[in-house]
Formats: structure tokens, sequence, C-alpha cells
């Protein structure tokens, strides 16, 4: 269903976490995507500046250095647009309100399954840009 379906698409993934990030490479590997990989808030913002070509950021809320809050409402500062897509552990109310005012698109939740963060990620670079609900 999604092979090859993001092909001419970049994603950066802003993860500290080396199993995450082996995760979600391999659950992209299928579409085509080109990956990109930031480390941590500091990096993720840099990234973002200097590759206008990014299309999507899957963005870890609990980055080191700068979290993904933070890290957000920097991006957003020159990318209005891009679609920041959430990682986290849970999502409770609160916490989608704050997503939801610094900026990000939507969320994704841990434990990752392949098929929902594919949908999640096909939303945005497939269809028209969504905000969280």
């Amino acid at each position: 269903m999604f092979k090859n379906q993001f092909q001419n698409k970049t994603i950066l993934i802003a993860e500290d976490d080396p199993f995450s990030f082996m995760l979600l490479s391999e659950f992209l590997s299928i579409t085509g995507a080109k990956i990109l990989h930031a480390k941590n808030g500091i990096e993720a913002v840099k990234f973002a500046q200097k590759n206008p070509d990014i299309d999507l950021i899957l963005m870890d809320i609990k980055l080191p250095l700068k979290d993904g809050i933070e890290a957000t409402k920097d991006i957003r500062r020159f990318r209005e647009n891009i679609p920041i897509i959430a990682q986290t552990a849970n999502a409770m109310t609160s916490e989608v309100e704050e997503f939801r005012t610094s900026g990000i698109n939507d969320f994704i939740t841990k434990p990752y399954k392949q098929f929902d963060v594919l949908k999640k990620i096909q939303k945005f670079l497939i269809r028209n840009l969504q905000v969280i609900a």
C-alpha cells in the first residue's frame, strides 16, 4: 500500500533514541523517502534551516539540548507550513494542547505501529496539510 509512495519526499526524523530511529527508518524504507536524522533539538532546527527540501518532520518531544516543543517553535519562525508530527509516549489532553500551540500538526504515540505511522505521514504528504482536530 505504501510502496514507493513517498519516493520524491524527504523526511527528517528528530530522534535521540537509536532504537526508535532505526524502527521509524525501517517503517519508511518501503516508501522510497529520503531520510535525514537529527539527534537533538538543536540539530533538528539546523537541518530544517539548511535543507529546504525537507517535506515533513517526525519530532520526538523529549529531545536533548532543546526539546521537540521548543525546536518546533524555532522551526515555525522560518518554515511555517512544513508538517511536523510529534512522537510521544503518551498524549494527554494538556500535552496535545501544548502541541497545537507550538505549531505541531499531529502526533503519533509509542509504541509505533507501521501502518499507523505511514498513514499519518501519508495524510500530510499526499493530501492537504491538516492540523490536530
